[in-house]
C-alpha cells in the first residue's frame, strides 16, 4: 500500500488505484503519480498492489494464467475462474482497502498489463 505524502496531514479521502501483478507495477505506478502529481495533472492517490504471492516461479504463471484469463477466450485455460477473482476482488479486497484507509470508492482505478489488463476489461 502506497500512501500520498498528504494521507497523514488530512482527513480527506482519496481515489485508488488498484494494481493488478503488482510485483511488477507498483514502481512504476508509485513513480507515476507523484510525478503526475507534482505536475498538478492528477490528485494524490492511494496505490494499493495486488500480488500473487506463490513459492516458485511456475506457480505464478499457472495461477496467473487461471485468476486473469476469462473462462470462453480464446487460449483460456479451461480451469480459469477469473470470475471467482472478480467476486473476491468486489466483495473482499476492494471493502478491506475501503475499510482500512481513507479510500474513496466511487474513485477507483484498476490496471492491469498484458493477461491482467484484460482481465481489468472484463471487470
Amino acid at each position: 500500500m502506497l500512501l500520498p505524502d498528504s494521507y497523514a496531514s488530512t482527513q480527506k479521502n482519496y481515489p485508488v488505484v488498484y494494481l493488478l501483478e503488482g510485483a511488477f507495477t507498483t514502481g512504476m505506478a508509485s513513480s507515476l503519480t507523484g510525478f503526475l502529481h507534482s505536475l498538478g495533472t492528477t490528485p494524490d492517490v492511494i496505490v494499493a498492489s495486488i500480488q500473487l504471492v506463490v513459492e516458485q516461479n511456475k506457480d505464478f504463471w499457472y495461477l496467473r494464467e487461471i485468476e486473469f484469463k476469462v473462462p470462453g477466450v480464446q487460449d483460456a485455460p479451461p480451469q480459469s475462474h477469473a470470475n471467482l477473482f472478480l467476486s473476491a476482488l468486489e466483495q473482499e479486497i476492494l471493502p478491506l482497502v475501503e475499510t482500512a484507509y481513507r479510500a474513496n470508492p466511487a474513485e477507483r482505478i484498476l490496471y492491469g498489463y498484458s493477461s491482467s489488463g484484460f482481465f481489468t476489461l472484463y471487470a
